[in-house]
């Protein structure tokens, strides 16, 4: 994902997935502040290991795991989003909410390890 999709185009078509995103969360009026942070940080890191690898060649591969990795959580987190709006009119709301408190508590703290994994490896 990193290598022959992000950064062979410059991060674009991934920021353009990521406004599609927000805009329908804007359209339907969830809150998307900390999920857009994430993609932010993303895109961020992103356009840093792009210009790292001018240097480095074999930077984005050390972590392209990581972003793939990271990518996919933001991707959870966004499903997440949208299954919490739903759930609050489903017939059992409780079954969902636990489901959704288990992943915000066991896994969506990754993100912040594989983002801090990816910034260990940036030039400075």
């Amino acid at each position: 994902l990193l290598v022959r999709k992000v950064l062979a185009d410059g991060g674009r078509s991934l920021g353009a997935l990521w406004a599609d995103l927000h805009a329908g969360l804007q359209r339907d009026g969830l809150p998307a502040n900390a999920w857009l942070g994430m993609t932010r940080q993303l895109d961020d890191v992103a356009h840093r290991l792009g210009e790292g690898a001018k240097d480095q060649p074999e930077l984005p591969y050390w972590v392209a795991g990581d972003f793939l990795r990271a990518t996919a959580l933001t991707m959870l987190t966004w499903a997440w989003l949208r299954i919490d709006a739903a759930a609050a009119s489903a017939p059992e709301p409780a079954r969902w909410q636990r489901a959704s408190t288990a992943m915000r508590h066991w896994v969506a703290p990754e993100f912040e390890m594989r983002l801090a994994i990816m910034q260990a490896r940036l030039p400075v």
